[in-house]
């Protein structure tokens, strides 16, 4: 979770129903395997957009909100919903 809130605060993006991971330049296979960890590991449903970017779909917007908020700063809180 830390990790992964490091990366949001960095490439993570809020849309008005989820948030967004920018992973445009990754290779398709590890988005692939990053989003079935994310399902995996904590439930979290995810799809990818014509971009190359990860959508935390709004069903799963409370259960990453809550994943990573506690390693949010301060000053990244807007990001959040």
């Amino acid at each position: 979770p830390y990790a992964i809130a490091i990366w949001f605060m960095d490439d993570g993006l809020k849309s008005p129903h989820g948030y967004f991971l920018c992973t445009n330049n990754f290779e398709l296979q590890d988005i692939k395997r990053i989003c079935k960890e994310l399902k995996t590991k904590y439930n979290i449903f995810t799809s990818i957009n014509s971009k190359k970017q990860i959508y935390i779909k709004a069903c799963s917007k409370n259960d990453f909100t809550n994943l990573i908020k506690k390693f949010i700063i301060p000053s990244m809180d807007y990001k959040l919903h």
